[in-house]
């Protein structure tokens, strides 16, 4: 498979917005540091094509800021008006009465304080935070929370989009919808992520044992996943973009992920529940691992997480995927994302390995988070753009094995 150098495609699009790196192949791309002398970076969330990705990246040795990155751009630190470390953890490239825009949603206050971006999409560290409690008619600073994805554009919207968090003062799980802002309280739940029908994914909590992975639709139309919780605990933490479009069809479209302990212990395993299934699916974890979760899931299904060898001296995580089809092996199991890559050409040697993915493309096709970078064994964030599962073969499993003995 030929994989195209990013610099050609810069050359070639010339854009002054995001290139989709889809238009890449089959690729892995560091987005980079903003500060040489503390190389630290991680991405937390895609718009919906993968041509933005939105995360952290330290400016000093006690300083990470929000940062956003896109092929065109390259890493972008972004405005930090509280002063303290702040992240980004969702982004979308504005439609309708938003469009040449981008939003992103972040928390400040050293991790703890929702808020929210727009700036023009030609100048990306243009734009100014809003306080997003405050936005939705609640108590300035009282939303914080989510995982990732955490910002989406409102599907067939007029530009509008959705946010989700929880409130600090009573732990309620919160979504916003933004340009104008309304937002909708729900009860006793976390909130991890949003889809763009405004559909907010994360775990029943207080008063509830055991606790089983949730959602709630903004059209009442709330729910437990089937299977959740069977004997301790299941935390949602993924939900599809297209997720909410129907209650009574369009099932394919409609994922959740996240993780599953079914007994007492330390041990969790991802798993991954479609709207048409009676029960959710756990999805294992790479050859040799002790435990797993999945982070983030398209609206085909292809989930990515990452998988955790407890046993190992010093411990490690490897960046895992999930197919739906099973063809990107025989039998559909849990692959490492960096021996996928490896398997379809790419030169993965820069990466002691690639740890945790939090973020994937609408179709499936480009993930993106974090690794260790060999060099100087820094955390790095990655994009990389996944083959085509027909194209690949068991090459994988001999690709893993070696990124195995070289971990």
């Amino acid at each position: 498979m030929r994989v195209l150098k990013i610099v050609a495609i810069v050359a070639a699009t010339g854009a002054a917005t995001g290139a989709s790196v889809s238009a890449l192949g089959a690729s892995l791309t560091s987005v980079g540091v903003l500060d040489p002398a503390n190389p630290n970076s991680v991405i937390r969330a895609l718009s919906s094509d993968g041509s933005y990705a939105a995360g952290t990246s330290k400016v000093a040795a006690d300083l990470s800021v929000p940062a956003v990155w896109s092929l065109s751009d390259g890493l972008v630190a972004l405005p930090n008006p509280s002063g303290k470390s702040s992240l980004a953890h969702g982004v979308a490239v504005g439609i309708g009465s938003n469009a040449g825009n981008i939003i992103i949603s972040g928390l400040h206050e050293g991790n703890t304080v929702s808020r929210y971006y727009k700036a023009p999409l030609g100048n990306l560290a243009g734009g100014t935070w809003a306080d997003s409690a405050t936005a939705g008619g609640f108590s300035t600073s009282d939303i914080r929370g989510g995982t990732s994805n955490v910002l989406r554009n409102q599907i067939d919207g007029d530009g509008r989009w959705y946010l989700a968090g929880r409130k600090a003062s009573d732990s309620r799980g919160v979504r916003l919808r933004g340009d104008p802002f309304i937002g909708w309280d729900t009860t006793n739940m976390t909130a991890e992520s949003v889809s763009g029908y405004g559909v907010i994914v994360g775990r029943n909590s207080s008063g509830f044992s055991p606790s089983k992975a949730s959602w709630r639709s903004p059209q009442g139309d709330d729910g437990e996943v089937p299977g959740s919780g069977d004997d301790f605990r299941t935390d949602g933490f993924g939900i599809s973009p297209s997720f909410g479009k129907s209650t009574t069809a369009s099932f394919d479209v409609q994922w959740i992920c996240g993780q599953d302990q079914s007994a007492a212990g330390p041990n969790m395993q991802a798993f991954r529940w479609n709207r048409g299934d009676a029960t959710l699916t756990v999805l294992g974890m790479l050859p040799g691992a002790t435990s797993s979760v999945a982070y983030t899931v398209a609206d085909n299904g292809v989930s990515a997480g990452r998988s955790h060898f407890g046993n190992a001296s010093p411990t490690y995580e490897m960046a895992t995927v999930w197919d739906t089809s099973g063809t990107w092996d025989t039998s559909g199991t849990a692959q490492s994302v960096q021996a996928l890559l490896t398997a379809a050409g790419v030169d993965t040697s820069s990466w002691t390995n690639l740890v945790r993915v939090y973020a994937v493309s609408d179709d499936g096709t480009v993930l993106a988070g974090q690794g260790i970078w060999a060099a100087d064994g820094s955390t790095r964030g990655f994009v990389a753009v996944i083959p085509e599962p027909a194209t690949l073969t068991l090459l994988a499993l001999g690709a893993f094995a070696l990124l195995r003995r070289r971990s």
